[in-house]
């Protein structure tokens, strides 16, 4: 018997598929194939409902936090933070 089903690429075809595997249908007997090659151009900024794992608010949320992390850090120790070492 073959089940045929069409899905989008996404974490929930992941779940989809461990889920058939622990319902004991081997890796061998499932085939997960696209069925359509992208087309459209990546977009720069990410949604909750579509996120292709490349987005510029990724990258400058992780520069303000090391941003913020170093200027925590050295803002007490140097002369001119808001701990002066009085």
């Amino acid at each position: 018997m073959y089940i045929i089903a069409s899905f989008e690429p996404s974490a929930f075809l992941e779940l989809a598929i461990s889920a058939l595997e622990q319902r004991g249908i081997q890796k061998n007997q499932i085939l997960a194939v696209p069925l359509d090659k992208r087309t459209e151009p990546r977009k720069l900024l990410d949604t909750i409902h579509r996120a292709d794992g490349y987005s510029l608010f990724d990258v400058a949320a992780v520069l303000g936090t090391c941003g913020m992390l170093l200027g925590a850090i050295y803002g007490m120790v140097l002369n001119w933070g808001p701990y002066c070492g009085d």
